[in-house]
């Protein structure tokens, strides 16, 4: 919504949630009021079916799945393209502060192995499945990839452009329909010859790693299962030519159970690497890094890093460097890297948001820590200070910022030195905007049970506050002026498939008044889940709900519905933002990037912002 000029509503998807409240037949009924409501033409009106698509931005990796070092500046990364059947390989030639999107390869990249920054090789498996993976390899840097090799191969290791190493799956005439084995290549992956191995037969996952063109070694896994798998761990000290169990983890109960070289067994194998002969790491999903300094034999869990237990336990890449100088990509898409003194830095991505507001002075966002800046692009995030603790909503008008949320409601000039602006005593402030440092209203529940939140406005910048009547239960509330008033609320129905009528649903419609709450027009939608709404005028307006955002330029009468792109709808949407023009930005549950539109969200427009 406008309010003061140059500033809008932006909504905080955080504040949803807590408004919602129970569901069950013991909620009470939304009003007691005999306030009038209008059904809008029955239902909500949609004029116009249209598709967005992200046209722009490949240069931001969001779900890497495989990562390669070549060195500590030049990294490699390869992530699935939304729900579609190929992979992008994306470039960074500065540990991973900036990105450049190099091509596409079909299927799931499992496996990225380069020898120079020319020559390159990769895995992938088909989306849909299959008999085969396939090998492809690069001589420009991964501008352009040519399929080489066609197997059930779990992983490669190239020693230099023509010689490398693959675990192989081959058909077996036993009880176990595969049988794995190492395989070595001379003629760049073209052809593969086996080489006798202890390898066991039934490994299913696998990585290399070789400190020196001598010594190597291969690790693997069997099938996982609730959270653990066996793992064993083969060395060669001659090249690869022929190779020793070093270590294994403990069998199950009903096998013989390991008594020296023990590897841990919870976790799932992610990736081996070696620096020399004696010390290596490794990455286990589910479980973390491990160390060792005997060469495999034993292994501890590394826990001395500024990383959490959790990003740890999801590590898809790493590269030591040495003892104590690290990279690594997590399952989140976060780059960290040891600095000069030591210390793990945060390198990717170069803010993560919670919610987004455009504003006078233009697009702010509150981090999950509580940090809130203003964004233009990756060269000029300012970080402007911390909001209270609690706030999940910020209110940019022209001279102020308001932060609302759990803790209350709070006022400053420059995003520091918070005033808190008292609410009446028993307030459970869920949602509000403000049109004017003086006129706001804010959804709140008042000393009453889940889900009996009511609407209340002040005049006065917060002294004193009265009731707005509302025949639904209020969730979202977006002011035009003080009688014009756009709201996202619900009414219970019986849930679906329930015989005895005794347990309920919310359904989530939209709502207008023009005269302060004294009558209602409903626009019938029927939702069962809802995102927000941001009007911009009394005519120029903003909903969105699931996978589908609806604009609307005629104050309601009907609404262009887009479909959003999958890339985005996958994620989930965080919060939205809408600016005269048919700007808008829109934040999805990865926290990063903000994509924008700069035609409503319509076909072929919707893009990443940084």
């Amino acid at each position: 919504m406008r309010r003061e000029p140059g500033t809008a509503l932006l909504l905080s998807f955080g504040l949803i949630i807590a408004a919602c409240g129970s569901t069950s037949a013991a909620s009470p009924n939304p009003s007691t009021s005999t306030t009038a409501v209008i059904k809008h033409e029955s239902t909500l009106q949609i004029s116009a079916n249209k598709s967005s698509s992200i046209v722009a931005g490949k240069n931001v990796p969001q779900q890497v799945n495989d990562a390669f070092y070549l060195s500590k500046s030049i990294v490699y990364v390869s992530q699935q393209n939304g729900s579609g059947p190929t992979s992008s390989i994306l470039l960074s030639k500065n540990g991973g502060t900036s990105w450049k999107d190099l091509s596409s390869v079909p299927g799931t990249v499992s496996s990225i192995d380069f020898v120079t920054n020319k020559i390159g090789y990769l895995v992938s498996r088909p989306v849909n499945g299959g008999a085969n993976n396939y090998i492809y390899s690069t001589t420009n840097g991964g501008n352009s990839w040519n399929q080489i090799f066609a197997g059930s191969i779990s992983t490669i290791k190239f020693l230099s452009p023509t010689t490398g190493f693959a675990m192989l799956r081959t058909p077996s005439s036993s009880s176990q329909p595969y049988s794995a084995g190492i395989y070595k290549t001379v003629n760049g992956g073209i052809s593969w010859s086996l080489i006798p191995s202890p390898l066991y037969s039934a490994a299913t996952y696998g990585s290399f790693s070789f400190s020196s063109p001598s010594d190597g070694w291969l690790l693997v896994g069997i099938q996982p299962s609730a959270g653990s798998e066996n793992k064993y761990l083969y060395k060669t000290t001659d090249g690869g030519s022929s190779w020793s169990l070093a270590a294994q983890s403990k069998f199950s109960s009903s096998q013989t159970l390991v008594t020296s070289g023990v590897m841990p067994a919870t976790g799932y194998v992610t990736q081996l690497q070696f620096i020399s002969p004696q010390l290596g790491f490794m990455a286990l999903a589910r479980s973390g890094m491990y160390a060792t300094d005997n060469g495999g034999l034993t292994w501890n869990l590394m826990s001395k890093t500024p990383m959490s237990a959790h990003s740890l336990r999801n590590v898809v890449g790493f590269s030591a460097w040495s003892r104590t100088d690290f990279s690594f990509v997590t399952a989140n898409s976060n780059f960290w890297q040891t600095n000069s003194s030591g210390r793990m830095t945060l390198v990717y991505p170069p803010y993560s948001a919670q919610s987004i507001f455009e504003g006078a002075t233009g697009l702010y966002a509150l981090s999950p820590s509580q940090g809130i800046s203003t964004i233009g692009n990756t060269s000029s995030v300012q970080r402007l200070g911390n909001a209270p603790t609690g706030i999940t909503e910020i209110d940019p008008l022209r001279k102020k910022l308001l932060a609302l949320g759990t803790s209350g409601l709070y006022q400053s000039t420059s995003g520091t030195n918070w005033r808190r602006i008292p609410l009446p005593k028993g307030w459970s402030l869920l949602q509000g905007k403000f049109v004017n440092s003086s006129l706001g209203f804010v959804v709140a529940n008042n000393n009453g049970p889940a889900g009996s939140a009511a609407i209340d406005r002040t005049t006065n910048a917060g002294t004193s506050w009265n009731k707005v009547s509302t025949p639904f239960r209020p969730l979202v509330v977006d002011p035009i002026s003080k009688n014009d008033l756009w709201v996202l609320g619900g009414t219970k129905v019986p849930a679906t498939n329930n015989p005895t009528k005794n347990v309920y649903q919310m359904e989530w419609n939209l709502y207008n008044s023009t005269n302060g709450g004294k009558s209602w027009n409903e626009f019938v939608t029927n939702w069962q889940t809802i995102g927000g709404v941001d009007f911009l005028s009394t005519q120029d307006g903003y909903v969105w709900a699931g996978n589908y955002l609806y604009h609307t330029s005629n104050g309601g009468h009907s609404f262009v519905r887009y479909t959003l792109p999958s890339t985005l709808a996958n994620q989930g949407i965080l919060s939205m933002a809408f600016a005269p023009g048919q700007n808008g930005w829109a934040l999805g549950n990865s926290q990063y990037p903000i994509y924008r539109t700069s035609n409503s969200g319509g076909l072929g427009d919707l893009s990443y912002d940084i």
